[in-house]
């Protein structure tokens, strides 16, 4: 497959334009505001007076190892550090690949590590945006292609490609492995989507994926020694990243889910029928424009107050149900793309993520997590190619919320 033109590399600058522009104004707001006066709940905020010590070109440089960044920078460098606690906050929450991939540049070099590490993060963004665009192009066609890809480098969510996340890997793997199903292969995407498990939890969506895909294809000689072997093998291989954390973890911390208790202390404790409810009541559309209007009310009430901080937090969750709402209705305009498998991924991606995640926080979750849901956005780009006001519409929004984004996140607010 050729190589996707110019256009994943003209919106890749784009998405560091406009990282460079919101480092602009949330320097200026940090050297000219007290945002730690808006400091309620525990949250970390940056202290104005910390800034008077470093340029802007030191600042700019600490933008992409921010929030759990940072913990990906510590198991690269010195490992897990394991205490059994349900209290305290710990890497072990955080999957190892990552930090993996950067190891090599911090063990081979002193110099200029995390300019390395960044240099690898965006070179990650670009495969993964073109990778994106390419199949898009071979699925929906090359106009409805460029819309979802412009959507997709706008997402608000976006800026943690170009931050030390596995954001960017999970996308590219996920979108390889999705082009290895279009293709007719199996063993090749099911070790590509075991290797994304050990990156993230919602990464065992492309490995549960191909071993459906593999079980339809079979579905009339199900019963078969061979062909119930096969798909043994498939799903092992399809897991084999998560399988290889919880094994080292059974070994070297005698404890093989050591990292469910480690992530505790971010989750909300739920009960299983609690969940179940929610979950119900998640997969439907409504919900979220509901919280959107109630929120949006909340969030004109602290402005007018001078209640900066819980205005700030009620944009952050609107964004959240917004844009998932969103995506939600995009994944409609997907129901008639082949290969099935397309669209099958997707709602798979979207109920997982409800599921594990969004019902624990009572849909206030973290956007980014959903980011890998692909067909959402070229299903948005179906809907809009006939429709070019609409169309450039939606992708001044997505660009607006963006660098919104990037800013709050910026001045210390909460992170989607």
């Amino acid at each position: 497959m050729r190589r996707g033109g110019w256009l994943p590399g003209v919106l890749l600058a784009a998405l560091l334009a406009s990282y460079g522009f919101s480092a602009a104004v949330s320097w200026w707001l940090l050297r000219h505001f007290d945002f730690t006066a808006l400091q309620r709940g525990g949250f970390t905020v940056i202290d104005p007076g910390a800034l008077a010590g470093i340029n802007f070109r030191q600042y700019f440089a600490g933008r992409f190892f921010v929030w759990d960044a940072q913990w990906y920078d510590v198991i690269a460098r010195v490992g897990y550090v394991w205490q059994p606690t349900a209290t305290e906050r710990q890497s072990l929450a955080f999957f190892p690949l990552w930090g993996l991939m950067l190891r090599p540049i911090y063990r081979l070099t002193e110099v200029h590590q995390h300019l390395l590490a960044v240099m690898l993060t965006v070179a990650i963004a670009y495969a993964a945006i073109d990778q994106f665009f390419r199949l898009g192009v071979r699925l929906i066609g090359p106009r409805a292609a460029a819309i979802a890809t412009v959507l997709y480098v706008a997402y608000p969510a976006a800026h943690f490609l170009l931050q030390s996340y596995p954001t960017g890997l999970m996308n590219l793997i996920a979108l390889l492995v999705l082009r290895d199903v279009i293709d007719g292969r199996e063993w090749r995407p099911a070790l590509l989507a075991g290797i994304g498990t050990a990156a993230g939890p919602l990464m065992v969506v492309p490995g549960f994926t191909v071993w459906l895909v593999a079980l339809w294809r079979r579905r009339e000689r199900l019963l078969q020694p061979r062909v119930l072997l096969l798909l043994l093998g498939l799903g092992v291989l399809a897991l084999s990243g998560l399988i290889a954390f919880v094994g080292w973890q059974a070994v070297a911390l005698h404890d093989p889910f050591a990292f469910l208790a480690a992530q505790r202390p971010w989750d909300q404790s739920r009960g299983l029928a609690s969940r179940l409810w929610r979950f119900v009541w998640m997969t439907l559309i409504l919900p979220d424009f509901y919280h959107i209007g109630w929120l949006g009310h909340d969030f004109v009430h602290f402005m007018r107050t001078g209640q900066y901080f819980w205005a700030f937090v009620r944009f952050e969750f609107a964004m959240n149900f917004f844009f998932r709402a969103l995506l939600m209705i995009g994944l409609f305009w997907t129901i008639s793309i082949k290969p099935r498998a397309v669209p099958l991924y997707g709602v798979l991606v979207m109920l997982f993520y409800i599921f594990f995640h969004g019902t624990k926080h009572g849909g206030f979750s973290m956007m980014r997590l959903i980011y890998i849901c692909a067909p959402a956005f070229w299903g948005l780009g179906r809907a809009l190619q006939r429709e070019p006001v609409w169309a450039w519409g939606t992708a001044i929004m997505f660009t607006l919320a963006l660098i919104a984004q990037e800013i709050f996140s910026d001045i210390g607010q909460l992170v989607l």
